[in-house]
């Protein structure tokens, strides 16, 4: 019985069930959030005090029906732009997002207020990253730069060039070491000054994602000649695994 208590609760302490239900849905609708939201708890309460009771096949029924009236999930804000890539900050906070008119912003979570602004030119942001203490981010661009910025200011901290479009970018969980991966099928590892330290032709095709494992030893790729290859970051020589499928991203679990 716990539980529905417990999801009610959770759904009428959201300040986005009611102040984005009311941000985006004019005419009062916001007041009908928040009403499904205290029907819900009470019906939550009912079931609680009654278990057994005849009629709590109703009120779980209707526990059902009003959750089902919720919205499940919440606009946090609407675009001008076709999005490339999202991702949550470490502390879940803010959102990072690239998108293909060359914008990368800083959303906040609650209110899809934007926080920062990384912007270094009008070609499309294909992919972006953000550094595990949060102090950094980096996008990879159409215009053969990816950029590395301080997550603060909003100002440029490097800028790689590449032979290609960047098509794939992530930070080290565990150093300064950053990843890229490029249209010319190359992946290149880049250190907190900017220097290229090695880079290999990973993969015949265009790269699509890149990603470094928790501990940062080894880092994964995969690309448009569908394969995923995970590779030693001290070396980069050979790929420690590979394996054939058809790659569109690819993360550790």
């Amino acid at each position: 019985m716990a539980r529905f208590l417990a999801i009610a609760r959770l759904l009428s302490g959201r300040p986005n069930v009611s102040a984005c239900g009311h941000s985006l849905h004019p005419g009062g609708q916001g007041r009908g959030r928040r009403d499904l939201a205290t029907a819900l708890r009470h019906t939550a309460q009912t079931i609680e005090m009654v278990p057994g009771d005849r009629s709590e096949w109703i009120n779980r029924l209707r526990f059902g029906n009003i959750l089902d009236r919720l919205p499940k999930l919440t606009l946090l804000r609407s675009c001008s732009s076709i999005l490339t890539s999202c991702e949550f900050t470490p502390e879940d906070e803010r959102i990072l997002v690239a998108m293909s008119d060359g914008r990368c912003e800083l959303l906040n979570a609650e209110t899809g207020a934007r926080e920062a602004l990384f912007q270094a030119g009008t070609n499309g942001v294909l992919a972006a990253a953000i550094s595990a203490d949060g102090s950094r981010v980096g996008t990879a661009s159409k215009n053969n730069l990816a950029h590395v910025w301080d997550a603060r200011s909003g100002r440029i901290a490097l800028v790689l060039p590449h032979p290609d479009e960047v098509t794939a970018i992530c930070f080290s969980p565990s150093g300064p070491l950053i990843a890229t991966g490029c249209a010319d099928g190359f992946v290149r590892l880049w250190d907190s000054s900017g220097a290229r330290l090695r880079e290999v032709r990973a993969h015949t095709q265009r790269i699509g994602c890149v990603e470094f494992s928790h501990r940062g030893d080894f880092l994964a790729s995969g690309g448009r000649d569908r394969l995923v290859k995970f590779w030693r970051v001290d070396s980069l020589e050979r790929p420690a695994i590979r394996l054939k499928l058809k790659a569109g991203s690819c993360t550790w679990p």
